[in-house]
This record gives structure tokens, C-alpha cells and sequence, in this order.
């Protein structure tokens, strides 16, 4: 794993306003792939849900200007909203397994799973990344042959 400054992080998590997220999750699920016998779906699956919300938030835009409130938009809309954090806990629960994984388990499954669902976007990445440094600095030790299960 490649050691990150988590100063240099915060100020990108800031200064992108969020996408450095993404390019961190893509990163990193490369770097535990090439380590580990890990399997993460690509994050480019989150590319769907945004255009799942244009598409929704259409439909709202669509019935508001004809002056009334079309409830099947709405609940499409907020169906849409659902699906999308479905799709984004399911690819979570991948990763968080690989991290545990990687940091050989000083970082559970369900530490990093709470950590990055529940910890606001930015600061959780960066306890994740700490532990990362962690295993590049040498502290921790990948396992060898070990796998990430479902």
C-alpha cells in the first residue's frame, strides 16, 4: 500500500469538493488487488446512481412545471435514491472485507464498514488511510494467500 499524507488528503478531500473520494477508492482497491487475493468490484459502478439521480430529479423538475406534483415521479425519485445507497453499501461491504484483509485484521470488516458508512465523506477515508500507512510503513504484515470472502 502506498503511504499518503493524511494532511495532503484533507486539503484535496476540500479543495475537489469530494471527488478526490472516488480516485482514492480507485487507487486503493488497486493497490489491495495487487497485494492480496482480493475481489472489489470497480467503484465505476457509482457512475449509475448519478444518473439515476439526473434522471430523477428530471422527473421532479418535469411535473413541477406542469404544476402539479406527480407522485409516481416522486416515488421513482426516491426509489432511485434507495437503490443507489443499496449499490453503494453492497460495494462497501467488498472493500471493508478487503481491508481487513490487508491490514490483517487490526482493522475489522465491521470497523471499516461502519467507519465508511457512517463517518462523514472525507474524514473516514482518512482513518482507513492511516491504517494503509500503517501497512506500508511496515507495521503490519499482509498475510499471504489469504483471501477476502463474501
Amino acid at each position: 500500500m502506498k503511504k499518503r499524507s493524511i494532511v495532503k488528503m484533507l486539503i484535496l478531500e476540500i479543495v475537489t469538493l469530494g471527488i478526490y473520494r472516488l480516485y482514492w477508492f480507485i487507487k486503493t482497491r488497486k493497490e489491495m488487488m495487487a497485494l492480496a487475493k482480493v475481489d472489489i468490484p470497480t467503484p465505476w459502478i457509482f457512475v449509475i446512481p448519478v444518473f439515476g439521480y439526473i434522471f430523477g430529479f428530471a422527473l421532479l423538475f418535469a411535473s413541477s412545471l406542469s404544476g402539479n406534483s406527480n407522485p409516481i415521479a416522486v416515488l421513482l425519485f426516491y426509489a432511485i435514491i434507495f437503490a443507489s445507497f443499496i449499490v453503494y453499501a453492497l460495494w462497501l461491504w467488498k472493500y471493508s472485507k478487503a481491508v481487513e484483509v490487508i491490514t490483517n485484521e487490526k482493522m475489522s470488516f465491521a470497523l471499516s464498514l461502519l467507519i465508511l458508512l457512517a463517518v462523514p465523506d472525507g474524514i473516514d477515508i482518512l482513518v482507513v488511510q492511516d491504517y494503509f500507512n500503517k501497512v506500508a510503513e511496515g507495521k503490519v504484515k499482509v498475510p499471504q494467500g489469504v483471501t477476502a470472502t463474501s
